[in-house]
């Protein structure tokens, strides 16, 4: 549990920059504007946070989210097929592996929306690496979109957070 103020920022719950210095450091000492201290005394390595690095990272989910109504739901549509070059037979012999495939990117944006919004800076970045990680691996084993579709947002949003 942190501590907040009872700023506009704080109160929704984004941990985005606050000017308010109401939360205390152990031994007395009053919170600067950079500190991240929770209530139970840890800290986060990633400390508060731009606006930007937030929509940036709302982005990445928003992103993955639609690529799980593509992979869940509409795999085997004409538009999908074209857009991953395959033909009907190929879309219907890999509609469970895509759908399986889905469901964890479907996984992977709540989890980063969830992070984001919760200001848990720290579980943001592992889950921005492991797009990277993956959308590179993607460019590189299947088709090269991949890198600007998920690679290169969620390196954007990584990059947002670290020097947020």
């Amino acid at each position: 549990v942190r501590a907040r103020c009872a700023c506009s920022v704080c109160v929704l719950g984004v941990r985005a920059r606050c000017a308010c210095s109401v939360r205390r450091l152990g031994a007395g000492r009053r919170a600067s504007r950079g500190d991240d201290v929770r209530l139970d005394g840890s800290w986060s390595f990633v400390q508060e946070q731009s606006m930007l690095a937030l929509v940036l990272t709302l982005v990445v989910a928003a992103l993955h989210v639609g690529l799980m109504v593509l992979e869940t739901f509409a795999w085997t549509t004409p538009k999908v097929r074209r857009s991953f070059g395959m033909s009907a037979e190929d879309a219907e012999t890999t509609r469970v592996l895509a759908a399986n495939q889905g469901v964890y990117n479907g996984a992977l944006a709540a989890a980063l929306a969830y992070a984001a919004l919760r200001g848990e800076w720290n579980a943001v970045v592992i889950l921005l690496a492991f797009v990277i990680v993956v959308g590179l691996y993607g460019a590189y084993s299947a088709k090269w979109t991949i890198l600007v579709v998920q690679a290169l947002p969620a390196g954007a949003a990584l990059a947002a957070v670290l020097l947020g």
